[in-house]
């Protein structure tokens, strides 16, 4: 049995951290944490990579022999394990099914390179019809916090803190990402692949990737429709026999 199976560990989120909001957050004689996502900005309910990155294993015979022990950073989400597991290794009818996923098999087994290159993590509607979130594409990562003065900016900057591990008895500082001069909504932009701590804003030097990835981010937003103190799905705007769930 063990020769037709693949096992796969996955995380949802990155780890958690807590009493963000708390004064005392700071102070280095206390551990704030229930969670280390070091080098890792952030922890799980915000867009920092510390919170949407998970960790991952794929333990199979199946696996090439080239690609067994390695690391794979190639692009991949959650949503690519249905049609990876369903229609590949399934082998089940899903070329009927319009999905947001890919099929991700040969990127695992062989080391390809992944299908897919763009990622949308997260993306909201506020009240005031501002639209924030975090989108990727390729090497680039927008986020984008909403407007400068709303709560949402608040509730990222303090969850977009660098946590070490205790035992590295480092002393926690918050490194703040200076926002685009000007900008509203609050925009942040980085090359993950080069600044995966996501320390070095590059909004201003690339006005067109960022515009590009706010762009998509707005049409993202389309299918949203903000109703109160939630964002659900508008049933006219889904293609799914208009079916109310997650917006993915």
């Amino acid at each position: 049995m063990w020769d037709n199976t693949v096992l796969i560990f996955s995380t949802d989120n990155g780890g958690p951290l807590k009493d963000y909001e708390d004064p005392e957050f700071l102070n280095p004689t206390r551990t704030p944490t229930v969670a280390s996502n070091w080098p890792l900005r952030g922890g799980k309910g915000s867009d920092w990579e510390g919170g949407i990155r998970g960790a991952a294993f794929v333990h199979s015979p199946l696996l090439m022999p080239q690609v067994r022990g390695t690391e794979n950073r190639e692009l991949m989400g959650m949503v690519d394990w249905l049609p990876t597991v369903a229609g590949y290794l399934g082998k089940a009818n899903i070329d009927n099914l319009t999905l947001d996923g890919y099929n991700i098999w040969s990127t695992l087994s062989q080391g390809d390179a992944s299908p897919r290159q763009e990622l949308l993590h997260n993306v909201v509607v506020s009240e005031h019809q501002s639209v924030y979130g975090a989108i990727r594409v390729g090497d680039w990562k927008l986020l984008q916090l909403g407007d400068i003065q709303g709560a949402n900016v608040k509730f990222h900057v303090n969850r977009g803190l660098h946590i070490p591990p205790p035992e590295m008895n480092i002393t926690i500082k918050s490194t703040k990402v200076q926002a685009v001069e000007g900008s509203n909504p609050y925009t942040l932009l980085f090359n993950i692949k080069q600044d995966p701590r996501e320390l070095h804003n590059l909004a201003a030097e690339h006005p067109q990737m960022t515009s590009l990835l706010r762009d998509k981010l707005t049409e993202y937003s389309k299918f949203i429709e903000h109703h109160g103190e939630k964002t659900l799905v508008d049933p006219e705007k889904c293609t799914r026999n208009k079916t109310i769930g997650p917006w993915l």
